[in-house]
């Protein structure tokens, strides 16, 4: 049972965006107020094209397990003015019948193996307040968790230097 991390090919589009319209839908049982919108295909287009090409620009990961998709994650680049190079991550999503056995850690590491190579100095995301397991799973990997004032979402961060 090997979990494998590749960057997204073209082949992958069909399930990555399933994979992620379905973690919507749950999204919007749990959280009352979710008024988000799928959003994958900017990430993918970006991608798949490395249109802009520059650090900038927005990485599609997936996961593989026995060499079946189970999972990905959506990330970019944000260089700010008198901000730390910031990676944001913009999406996880794992199969349900997958989670637990190491995906979303090796989904993360990757990331994080992208951003020292970047030399990033913070990797963050936004989690929603009932998404328990995400909020979990960010503090045992030692992520900062900050409430945002209006509610909707948690920060969480973690500065890599």
């Amino acid at each position: 049972m090997t979990i494998t991390v590749r960057p997204a090919e073209k082949r992958d589009v069909e399930g990555i965006i399933a994979l992620h319209i379905e973690t919507f839908e749950a999204h919007r049982i749990r959280e009352p107020d979710f008024e988000g919108t799928p959003f994958i295909e900017k990430y993918l287009g970006s991608h798949l094209t490395r249109w802009p090409p520059n650090l900038r620009a927005r990485t599609v990961i997936v996961a593989e397990r026995d060499g079946a998709f189970v999972g990905h994650i959506a990330y970019h680049m944000e260089l700010r003015p008198l901000w730390p190079r910031t990676v944001t991550i913009a999406d996880v999503a794992v199969f349900p019948e997958k989670k637990g056995v190491g995906v979303s850690q090796a989904l993360l590491t990757a990331v994080l193996v992208d951003a020292e190579r970047r030399r990033a100095g913070v990797v963050r995301g936004y989690i929603w307040p009932g998404n328990r397991p995400s909020l979990a799973y960010a503090r045992r990997n030692r992520f900062t968790l900050t409430p945002q004032p209006d509610g909707q979402s948690i920060l969480v961060s973690k500065r890599l230097r």
